[in-house]
């Protein structure tokens, strides 16, 4: 990751270590996709206060050098300041996982006739989906659960909960409070089909 702006490196590192040596390999590429600290690959960390129940979001965009005659890819992955342990670490599975998803559809972007997979530029919901299952794995992994608002009312993902019933509960997040006016927008927006 280019830098960690307004928070703590050491956490976010250590959390991102911790899901980097698990077996799972879908948890582990999560924490692949930040890459290693001071790496030069477009995507910076911060930390801040997102509001009740939002423990990270990311943005990401894609735009073009016309000095350099290509691409760039650009990631802000922000953390609530209030998560530490096991939340941070299915924070930083969760974002990681979104990064990972924009990631995927740039790596279709033809540098030369700007053509794209549309197909890999996934919608909102697509992207939360995936991201909710990593965080189930993680906290499972880890021994833990996290409440999380859903439609009526919240939800626990993690140790505890089969994986057809955290499914069942990711549906009702995603037509919970946070989500359900924006499921159909395209995570990288510029590039909507």
């Amino acid at each position: 990751m280019v830098e960690v702006r307004s928070g703590s490196s050491s956490a976010f590192e250590e959390a991102r270590q911790a899901n980097l040596e698990e077996k799972d390999e879908a948890v582990r590429q999560t924490a692949l996709g930040y890459g290693d600290p001071g790496e030069d690959n477009g995507v910076i960390i911060t930390f801040g206060n997102l509001g009740k129940g939002v423990g990270g979001s990311l943005v990401a965009d894609i735009s073009y050098d016309s000095a350099a005659g290509k691409f760039l890819f650009h990631a802000t992955a922000t953390f609530s300041t209030d998560l530490s342990g096991d939340e941070l670490r299915a924070a930083a599975g969760h974002e990681g996982q979104h990064l990972l998803d924009a990631q995927s559809f740039f790596a279709t972007l033809d540098h030369q006739t700007g053509s794209f997979d549309s197909s890999k530029n996934l919608t909102i919901e697509q992207t939360e989906r995936n991201a909710y299952l990593i965080s189930h794995r993680i906290l499972s992994i880890t021994g833990s659960n996290i409440k999380y608002a859903a439609r009526g009312g919240p939800v626990k993902l993690g140790t505890g909960v089969v994986q057809k019933l955290a499914e069942r509960r990711i549906e009702d997040i995603l037509k919970g409070p946070h989500y359900a006016h924006k499921l159909t927008e395209r995570q990288i927006a510029r590039y909507a089909p």
